[in-house]
């Protein structure tokens, strides 16, 4: 938002003085409004535990239907652990396979990963919560 130090201070005061609806435009040229100054930190801590939880499940998952090899190179590929994806030639270097082994791992332990049994177990974190009514 480009809002002036002072743009802030008089929203603020405003706030201060009055309720004032959420819906309320900070700039009667703009398409701010107040909702966007409100910071829902519920929401990212909901965030963070179901992507705690699906690094979990899925670490399950890889460990029981993947080799360690395979486990290491889609771990590598996407980031599980540090969250820096890596290209198949990086995983290679970094895993000293040459670049079309490393390549046809990932391809395999992704098709392991799709086979419907171990979709199933992950099917939960792919639904929409507003879908369940």
């Amino acid at each position: 938002m480009k809002l002036t130090p002072k743009k802030v201070r008089e929203v603020i005061q405003q706030v201060k003085r009055r309720p004032t609806s959420l819906d309320t435009k900070l700039q009667s040229d703009s398409d701010a409004t107040v909702l966007d100054l409100v910071v829902d930190d519920s929401t990212r801590i909901e965030a963070a535990l179901v992507t705690g939880m699906l690094r979990t499940d899925l670490g399950a998952l890889m460990r029981r239907n993947l080799r360690t090899e395979e486990m290491r190179v889609l771990t590598l590929r996407f980031g599980l652990e540090d969250g820096t994806a890596r290209t198949i030639r990086q995983v290679a270097e970094e895993t000293g396979m040459p670049y079309a082994t490393a390549k046809h791992v990932l391809f395999g332990a992704m098709s392991k990963m799709r086979k419907p049994h171990v979709a199933i177990a992950l099917r939960d974190y792919l639904t929409n919560p507003d879908d369940e009514s």
